[in-house]
């Protein structure tokens, strides 16, 4: 018998479909394919997808190759283009400050140098 079976294309094993219980019939679409992404059966015997995965499964999702070079978008909060604060700015070397210390008679922050 087992001889047979591997003869037979007809034995081939089928794709197990799911039920859909407790799933409102509200959120269900019916479908024709049974052979579709994510197809249930319902207790009619028709096939269902869920409307939120047939929405999602409509939407195909554009991969990137990998290690492609990646191009950042250009944002308005560039450190490059924005000008440092001139609080932040040492009286002296007119640079950003680096270990800032306060002028005690003149209560002013400068450079520790």
């Amino acid at each position: 018998m087992s001889l047979m079976n591997s003869q037979d294309n007809s034995f081939a094993p089928r794709k197990r479909i799911q039920k859909c219980a407790g799933i409102p019939r509200s959120f269900l679409v019916e479908v024709d394919d049974p052979d579709r992404k994510g197809v249930m059966m319902d207790s009619s015997g028709k096939y269902v997808i869920p409307v939120m995965d047939a929405e999602a499964y409509a939407i195909v999702k554009k991969e990137k190759p990998p290690f492609s070079p990646q191009h950042e978008p250009s944002s308005p909060s560039s450190s490059s283009s924005d000008p440092v604060p001139a609080a932040l700015l040492c009286r002296i070397c007119k640079d950003l400050l680096t270990d800032a210390v306060m002028i005690p008679c003149c209560s002013t922050s400068s450079c520790d140098e």
